[in-house]
C-alpha cells in the first residue's frame, strides 16, 4: 500500500490518501484527531453555517473563542489556546455568549491525538455562570470543542 493525492484518474479510480502508510505512533495519532475532527463537523451542522460569533478574545493568553449556531438549535463553542500556558483544574473562565450547559466533543490535546490524559474537559459539564463563562480545563496549543446541551 501506498500514499498518494493528486488530481488525475488512477487505477484505483479514486484520490483518497491510504492512511495505512501513516502506521506509526505519531501518524496514528493525527490519523485519529483528522478522522475525530472530521466526525465533529459532520455531526454538527452549526460548523457548516454561515454564522460566527467571536465570544472571547485574550491577548495576554493568546487564546480565542468563537461559537457556530444552525436554526435548529445545534450550537458550537470552539476555544483555540495558541499559547504555552496550559489551564488547569477548570480554572479558565471562557465567555459563551449563551446560557446554559456544554459538553465537550474534541479537545486536541487528548491522549487519544498524542497529547495527556486529563488535558480536556471529559466528563465535566459546564454551565454558563452569571459572568457570562464556563469555566474549563484549556490546554496549550490546543483547540477544544463544546457543544450546547440546553438549559437544564
Amino acid at each position: 500500500a501506498w500514499g498518494y493525492w493528486h488530481d488525475g484518474d488512477d487505477m484505483n479510480g479514486d484520490h483518497r490518501y491510504n492512511w495505512v502508510a501513516a502506521g506509526d505512533r505519531i501518524g496514528l495519532e493525527m490519523r485519529n484527531l483528522v478522522c475525530d475532527a472530521n466526525a465533529v463537523r459532520l455531526g454538527n451542522s452549526a460548523l457548516r453555517s454561515d454564522t460566527l460569533e467571536i465570544t472571547h478574545v485574550d491577548y495576554a493568553n493568546n487564546i480565542i473563542a468563537f461559537k457556530r449556531w444552525d436554526l435548529n438549535g445545534n450550537i458550537v463553542l470552539a476555544i483555540v489556546n495558541l499559547g504555552e500556558t496550559n489551564f488547569e483544574n477548570h480554572s479558565y473562565g471562557v465567555n459563551t455568549g449563551q446560557a446554559g450547559y456544554w459538553d465537550q466533543i474534541l479537545c486536541t490535546q487528548d491522549s487519544r491525538y498524542g497529547g495527556w490524559d486529563g488535558a480536556g474537559n471529559a466528563f465535566h459539564l459546564p454551565s454558563t455562570q452569571p459572568d457570562g463563562r464556563i469555566y474549563l480545563n484549556v490546554p496549550k496549543w490546543s483547540v477544544v470543542v463544546m457543544k450546547w446541551q440546553g438549559y437544564n
